[in-house]
């Protein structure tokens, strides 16, 4: 009876446990919509030496596959010549970066997630539902997001880092984010006067 009693205490103090950390993950966050959610999870601030680093594979890694995700929906789904195009530059590039990225993660032993967080696959999964213009506008509303976030996390990482390879990695792809970016911001303009539903932006975190 005793252990059953302390069995019973020991589960629910576990279950205690989930809640507030699934409360505190989710506090204010709209997944969907905010890549700032998962990015967040560790400051750009942060030093990024040791385990740092892994932590930068890992969401470099994650950001990465999901714009090919992003990319190839795209190229089927846009509406628009020039959003098809980006889009498969996106596919192109990150297919790219990816592939050193990963070769670089193994040789450091870093084993890094065959898929897309949840956050990105919850903006996958609302992207697709969206058709025509309103496609192009998210996608491409979604790709300066993912850009900001991107070079912010590339930036830090390219001054702080101490592993000379990892730092060169940054530093080499950073101007490729910050080309994206450049060539994404005119093709989002052209849509950002327009009236739209669920407008993908950034959510409001600070407190």
């Amino acid at each position: 009876m005793k252990n059953a009693t302390i069995l019973t205490m020991s589960l629910g103090a576990m279950l205690a446990f989930q809640a507030c950390t699934d409360s505190k993950n989710n506090n204010g966050r709209n997944t969907e919509t905010d890549s700032t959610a998962y990015l967040e999870e560790v400051s750009p601030n942060e030093d990024t030496t040791q385990a740092g680093a892994s932590t930068f594979f890992m969401k470099a890694a994650d950001a990465g596959m999901a714009e090919v995700e992003f990319g190839k929906l795209a190229q089927k789904a846009a509406k628009n010549a020039d959003v098809k195009a980006f889009a498969a530059q996106m596919v192109k590039d990150h297919s790219k970066a990816n592939e050193e990225l990963k070769a670089l993660a193994t040789s450091k032993k870093v084993q890094l997630s065959p898929v897309i967080s949840s956050v990105f696959q919850g903006q996958l999964t609302d992207l697709s539902s969206k058709t025509g213009e309103e496609f192009d506008r998210q996608y491409m509303s979604l790709m300066m997001v993912h850009h900001m976030d991107a070079i912010k996390l590339f930036e830090e990482t390219s001054k702080n880092e101490k592993d000379p390879e990892v730092k060169a990695f940054a530093t080499k792809t950073l101007p490729v984010l910050k080309a994206h970016h450049e060539k994404a911001e005119p093709i989002a303009e052209k849509y950002k006067q327009q009236p739209t539903n669920g407008n993908p932006s950034r959510v409001n975190t600070t407190n």
